[in-house]
């Protein structure tokens, strides 16, 4: 039965990379219940694919009526990577219902003074972390910056009394609280497979260095003794070790994973041209619409910028498909431009032709590839010189195809 199935496969070790063991759990319960083919185990992934569309409805809702946030709902279902990856068994895309899921729940928590949504945003980072270790860089930023509102309302608490807001030490237990729960959940499966997951994190191989995390303290050159017989070596510090701060500068401003490699990736891999323009106005025009609920703007903005910054700078090692837990962010933003438009008619009418747009990408990635006008590159010799990282030779209008590894 399912729970005997779910035994068995809890005690197998991960292997490389080691991925923590939801996923697979996950997709074991789909073949118990359903039987084994393929098509059972992608349809683990179309229950993510629910749960994220149900949990961006839910984020809409904090500031957008109903039939605004099904707008922005089917935009987002509509977005090539979430619609075509939500086929594949693939743990990013559990790991993006999670973290969307998990931002709402920072939302509706009003900088962690509510705690049942404190709770729950604990519940569901643990579990996006027992899904994917990578789960913290979507996270953390979004983290930080509840935590940093939560202390501006206990700082204003006297002063507001519209704010049913709790007292210094309330804030401070669903800190706490939401620690203790998110740890107890992923904890027991990383401290049982400690070594492993330790092995890969810290040995493995990366361009002839060891570790996907970046280093972001100089290194000492070992420098062998003057006498050769001698076979000890004496440690010379490297020049940039005075001065580690100045280095650690140096690896943000120069990362290993190039400031313009994610934007690409989820432009030619996740959103393409017209959606991804679309993301960008939106971010910039979202402050300027009043009936945008300004919080839930700097959670999404949290959540975008954080993850570019985590991804290019904490790791060494870039894909397409750490994008696709941000994608619905960008076209979040996407449709709250088409919203911001001035005027019923012109934004219905623009509505509808993104609608059309996206539609018409759908056909070609996923009904039939429209033969020689399946793609559509723009030219962009700026990136040739990360050229060797993409697989497109510009940025793309649409394409019948996605490439996330």
């Amino acid at each position: 039965g399912p729970v005997q199935r779910i035994i068995a496969v809890s005690p197998i070790r991960p292997g490389n990379p080691a991925h923590p063991p939801l996923f697979h759990v996950a997709g074991a319960t789909m073949i118990a219940l359903f039987g084994y083919s393929t098509d059972t185990i992608a349809l683990t992934n179309t229950v993510f694919f629910v749960l994220l569309l149900f949990g961006c409805f839910a984020l809409a809702r904090t500031f957008l009526d109903r039939w605004q946030s099904l707008f922005v709902v089917f935009v987002v279902s509509m977005t090539p990577v979430i619609f075509a990856a939500s086929r594949f068994y693939m743990t990013d895309y559990a790991t993006a219902a999670f973290v969307v899921w998990a931002v709402v729940a920072l939302v509706r928590s009003e900088g962690l003074h509510r705690s049942n949504w404190v709770f729950l945003f604990g519940l569901l980072s643990g579990l996006g972390i027992l899904t994917r270790t990578v789960t913290v860089g979507y996270l953390i930023v979004p983290g930080i910056l509840a935590v940093l509102i939560g202390a501006g309302r206990c700082i204003r608490r006297k002063d507001d009394r519209t704010l049913e807001s709790p007292t210094f030490g309330t804030y401070l237990v669903n800190i706490v609280m939401a620690l203790t729960v998110c740890v107890g959940i992923f904890a027991p499966w990383y401290y049982t497979n400690l070594e492993p997951f330790y092995d890969y994190w810290a040995n493995k191989e990366i361009g002839n260095r060891r570790g996907p995390l970046t280093n972001f303290v100089p290194r000492v050159q070992p420098v062998p003794a003057a006498d050769p017989g001698v076979s000890t070596v004496t440690p010379t510090p490297n020049p940039m070790t005075k001065d580690v701060i100045s280095y650690a500068l140096a690896r943000v401003k120069n990362p290993d994973v190039a400031w313009i490699r994610y934007p690409v990736y989820l432009v030619n891999n996740g959103l393409f041209v017209p959606l991804a323009t679309l993301a960008v106005l939106g971010m910039l025009v979202a402050f300027f619409r009043k009936q945008n609920r300004v919080s839930t703007l700097l959670y999404l903005y949290a959540w975008i910028l954080g993850s570019w910054f985590f991804f290019s700078v904490i790791l060494r090692s870039g894909t397409p498909r750490y994008g696709l837990p941000v994608a619905p962010a960008l076209a979040f933003f996407a449709a709250l431009f088409i919203l911001a438009l001035p005027g019923r008619w012109f934004r219905q009418g623009m509505g509808v032709l993104l609608s059309a747009v996206l539609l018409f990408q759908f056909g070609n990635l996923s009904v039939i590839p429209y033969g020689a006008f399946a793609e559509w590159t723009l030219p962009a010799p700026a990136l040739e010189k990360e050229s060797r990282h993409f697989i497109d030779d510009g940025l793309v209008l649409y394409k019948d195809s996605l490439t996330l590894s």
